[in-house]
């Protein structure tokens, strides 16, 4: 059976440092989760890695990373 208490100022702590890191999780996770590609910079390797398989190993020019019309250089070397 259930007695109802008082919540302690450490109780308190620990319920919003709980809830804090659950909504921290919430809010981290869901975005990669809701993508079928890489986000981010991990997406820009993962599409340089592509680009090199696809042209035989050799470094391209350019990466096709970017959509929109604009150039990236794959590298400044």
């Amino acid at each position: 059976m259930w007695t109802k208490r008082d919540l302690t100022r450490d109780d308190w702590g620990h319920l919003i440092f709980g809830l804090t890191l659950l909504l921290a999780v919430l809010l981290r996770i869901f975005p990669g989760l809701m993508t079928n590609f890489p986000i981010n910079d991990g997406g820009m390797f993962y599409q340089m890695a592509r680009d090199l398989r696809a042209n035989g190993s050799l470094i391209p020019a350019f990466t096709s990373y970017t959509r929109h019309g604009h150039k990236l250089r794959f590298s400044t070397a």
